[in-house]
């Protein structure tokens, strides 16, 4: 009798530890999980002030030329058409293929750096 008693108190506790085990990874989990929304918000925030920035720097140099061209349009026209022309940059560069393999670069750096 006292066999079949330790090998009940044995997959007891052995359901016990797997069930600790279990919520142990469902915490760390969660962790993890949180950790990564947190730095996305962050990301995204950051991003959207970034825009915002460049959007209104973007009206102010344009203005700013159209004092300085005595034009109501044409400070707002030649921003538009820098922005055309990083457009078309952009376009050529993720064409050659040379934009990928800068960006697959970065990208392990910051696996790397994030894996230590």
């Amino acid at each position: 009798m006292s066999g079949l008693s330790n090998s009940e108190k044995f997959i007891k506790n052995l359901i016990g530890f797997v069930e600790t085990k279990i919520e142990l990874l469902k915490l760390d989990v969660r962790e993890e999980i949180s950790k990564v929304l947190a730095k996305l918000i962050a990301i995204i925030v950051l991003l959207l002030l970034c825009f915002l920035m460049i959007i209104f720097l973007s009206l102010a140099l344009g203005n700013y030329l159209n004092d300085i061209l005595e034009s109501s349009f044409l400070g707002y026209l030649i921003v538009a058409a820098v922005y055309l022309i990083l457009i078309a940059i952009m376009n050529f560069l993720k064409n050659s293929g040379s934009f990928k393999k800068m960006i697959d670069k970065q990208v392990k750096k910051m696996v790397s750096k994030n894996g230590e």
